[in-house]
């Protein structure tokens, strides 16, 4: 959305930012800056985004901040179908070359489970707390400017709007096309070791931008 703000093609500009050195894109007079730690940490963009966990980053005064959860599971199935498509694939990603390791044929999910490390199962609660700590991810996720859930981005959205004058439009891009149905079976082991995150994200309801 931010890519496109100012009326340019969002996935041509993102594919201009991958290609681009450093990930840092200058463009009609506004930057860019996706991924480059050292960058986002510089502040000179008009929009900036990162996985890098909250607790690695030092963010310049008045940065104005948006994090988005989304459901657990959601969020865990979602990217071991993104991996199992880049494999099938065949997509050179820099991302495989780490987590390519958590997939096994014919293992499916639940070998995939047993393979990525707790860093990444629990990653919404690792992003605010490199300790799994529910107190201290919750003081850290009080910086943050807005927060939001895939359930209520529509209203992210519109405060976005409402607070800097823009004209954001929801997009919805680079979808997984890979498709498996989640067996029962590791649908409950996938239940139960995300269960901290899920206790997590019950606290950080009360914070989360509602309708």
């Amino acid at each position: 959305m931010f890519l496109g703000s100012d009326g340019a093609d969002a996935g041509e500009r993102y594919q201009r930012l991958v290609a681009s050195p450093q990930n840092h894109l200058q463009d009609k007079g506004r930057g860019f800056v996706g991924w480059n730690k050292k960058a986002i940490e510089k502040g000179d963009y008009f929009y900036g985004f990162s996985h890098e966990p909250f607790h690695h980053l030092r963010l310049p005064p008045r940065t104005y901040t948006i994090t988005c959860f989304r459901d657990p599971l959601d969020r865990l199935f979602s990217h071991y179908r993104m991996l199992r498509q880049y494999q099938k694939e065949g997509v050179n990603h820099p991302c495989m070359e780490t987590e390519g390791e958590w997939l096994k044929t014919p293992g499916g999910f639940e070998e995939f489970l047993n393979r990525i490390p707790p860093e990444h199962m629990l990653r919404q609660l690792y992003m605010f707390s490199n300790k799994f700590d529910i107190p201290e991810a919750l003081t850290n996720i009080k910086k943050i400017n807005l927060i939001l859930s895939t359930n209520t981005i529509k209203t992210g959205v519109d405060q976005i709007n409402l607070t800097f004058g823009m004209q954001l439009k929801l997009l919805h891009l680079r979808s997984s096309s890979f498709h498996e149905v989640l067996p029962e079976k590791s649908k409950k082991k996938a239940l139960e070791l995300l269960k901290k995150e899920y206790e997590f994200l019950s606290e950080v309801d009360k914070f989360l931008l509602h309708l």
